[in-house]
């Protein structure tokens, strides 16, 4: 059983948060080893299905490994240009507020950017299914975590 068939859905990126929580709350109260003497691996897995789902990014990866199970394609130079560009910028905004005010600015909008293409993409294969879309979801996913590391680099860089 994956996390889907747990609440009762057909895979998709796409899904109310609202209704996922109240079938969480029914499945914890229906299974959970305090209230009803239930295994801990069954509550376990709820739980972690849960905050799979939950998560859009988790949820986006969990979803692609379940239905294209292929290894990540390759990002596009450019972008990559920009991103080790970004993490130079990064790197020298160190005691420079202006360039710090300027690489929150533009993580901001690369983020923007990319969830904006996920979401998309992603509403665009739960109404019609086309493998094709796929491959392109797994990129922007990858865009996103790029963007993450580059955001905790640049977390650690504001502390100092």
């Amino acid at each position: 059983m994956n996390a889907y068939e747990l609440f009762g859905w057909n895979p998709k990126f796409i899904i109310d948060l609202g209704e996922l929580r109240k079938k969480f709350i029914a499945l914890q109260l229906s299974h959970h080893p305090d209230l009803k003497g239930d295994d801990i691996e069954s509550s376990a897995f709820i739980n972690e299905s849960y905050n799979t789902l939950k998560d859009p990014y988790k949820r986006y990866s969990y979803l692609l490994g379940l239905v294209y199970p292929q290894e990540a394609m390759k990002l596009d130079d450019m972008w990559l240009m920009e991103m080790m560009e970004l993490n130079d910028s990064i790197i020298e905004s160190k005691g420079n507020e202006s360039l710090k005010a300027s690489v929150k600015n533009s993580l901001q909008t690369y983020f923007s950017e990319v969830n904006i293409a996920l979401e998309e993409k992603a509403l665009e294969w739960d109404q019609n299914g086309q493998s094709e879309i796929l491959k392109y979801i797994s990129q922007e996913l990858q865009k996103i975590k790029y963007l993450q590391r580059l955001q905790k680099i640049f977390d650690g860089v504001e502390e100092l």
